[in-house]
């Protein structure tokens, strides 16, 4: 193959790339999911329970100097030190909380050396496509008795 960019990860590191920003990209963000690569293939079940025990929430990131004061982010005299850099976006924002996923959906949280939680949403997206399926399925028995009913 001829990557423009190949990245690893290896040792403690959980991450081939890190990027403290916005990415932007004209192609498609693509997960290998061929069949061929899988092995012990089940369906995923209890979907809608799982989605209706999820949070949606919208928030906003804390600034740099509230993540410094915190031991997290860039120290307070601008200095990059060997804390992380977040460069979070302003405004408000809608997402998850970590912790709150990984009651529900284990699998789908990351926890790095530093005890930061990450939260695969991609992953996110077949338990939602199932929820839909089994919610359709509720919405079309209740069709049929409301049809019997009249």
């Amino acid at each position: 193959a001829n990557y423009g960019i190949y990245g690893t990860a290896s040792g403690t590191n959980p991450y081939a790339g890190y990027f403290a920003g916005n990415l932007a990209y004209t192609g498609s963000l693509l997960n290998l999911s061929d069949r061929s690569l899988k092995k012990n293939i089940k369906p995923v079940n209890g979907s809608l329970q799982k989605v209706m025990n999820l949070q949606g929430i919208t928030f906003e990131w804390k600034s740099e100097s509230e993540l410094a004061k915190s031991g997290l982010g860039i120290n307070a005299d601008r200095k990059q030190t060997d804390i992380r850099s977040f460069n979070f976006p302003e405004g408000v924002q809608y997402g998850v909380i970590a912790q709150d996923v990984e009651k529900v959906l284990p699998e789908l949280v990351h926890t790095d050396a530093d005890g930061l939680k990450s939260v695969d949403y991609i992953k996110m997206i077949p338990v939602l496509i199932e929820a839909i399926k089994e919610q359709q399925k509720e919405i079309e028995q209740l069709k049929k008795l409301v049809e019997e009913l009249k």
